[in-house]
C-alpha cells in the first residue's frame, strides 16, 4: 500500500509504514486502520490533514496489484513506490 499517489492537479498523498501502522503527511501523520481487505480510515488525522472516519479504499489492477487509492470518494493513482 505504501506509495505515492496523484490525483494532479490538486493533491498527492505519500502513504509510508511507520511503527507497524500506515500513516500519510507530516509525521506523526495521519494513521489507517483497516477494517476489510484494501479499505481502510483514518483513526487519527494527526498532521496528515483529512478527518477521523475518512474512507480509503486501495484498488488493484487485473495482476492484484495497487494501482489507485479512493479517498473520501476521489481516485488518486498510484505513481511510485515509497
Amino acid at each position: 500500500y505504501a506509495g505515492k499517489y496523484e490525483r494532479p492537479p490538486v493533491t498527492s498523498y505519500d502513504l509510508r509504514v511507520e511503527g507497524g501502522m500506515l500513516r500519510s503527511g507530516q509525521s506523526p501523520g495521519s494513521s489507517y486502520v483497516f477494517y476489510g481487505p484494501d479499505v481502510a480510515f483514518v483513526s487519527d488525522a494527526g498532521a496528515g490533514g483529512g478527518y477521523v472516519g475518512m474512507p480509503i479504499e486501495f484498488i488493484r489492477e487485473a495482476t492484484g496489484a495497487v494501482r489507485w487509492i479512493r479517498v473520501n470518494g476521489r481516485i488518486a493513482r498510484k505513481a511510485s513506490v515509497i
